[in-house]
């Protein structure tokens, strides 16, 4: 395994230039293959919610999460059922920051429902974008 430094940087979204990482170069691709069900890759992001004055942990959804809460969440016609689809994303990726356990349970979507949308909506979207739910793939999910 040979770590392959990359002098070249790339644009941020926000226009500010950030160096690449190293590569990790695998020649064998059972290695490649094993180091990647090894790798820790879902993303993390810790979200102060004001409505509840508490932290909240959000982690990504796996790919079967991922395609599943999409399926399940357009209509046909392809609409987007955002009352289905928030309260998913916060019951399948807010977690307690220190147990690391996830807080809700399908059975809270109603009550979630009942809570401050704008803490909802700041979680939702949290979790979407680490996810990488965007239009697009809402888009793609409905074409199929």
């Amino acid at each position: 395994i040979d770590q392959l430094p990359v002098e070249e940087e790339i644009a941020a979204t926000n226009g500010v230039a950030q160096e690449m990482p190293e590569i990790i170069d695998v020649a064998d691709e059972e290695m490649q293959r094993s180091m990647i069900f090894q790798t820790h890759d879902l993303a993390e992001e810790k979200v102060y919610i004001p409505e509840w004055r508490m932290l909240v942990l959000v982690r990504a959804l796996t790919g079967d999460q991922r395609a599943s809460l999409l399926q399940s969440s357009t209509l046909k016609g392809g609409v987007v059922d955002m009352k289905r689809m928030y309260p998913d994303l916060v019951i399948n990726t807010a977690r307690n920051v220190h147990t690391l356990k996830l807080i809700f349970k399908p059975a809270d979507r109603g009550e979630l429902l009942k809570k401050a949308g704008a803490a909802l909506e700041k979680l939702a979207l949290c979790a979407a974008r680490i996810s990488g739910i965007t239009q697009g793939a809402t888009d793609q999910a409905i074409k199929n």
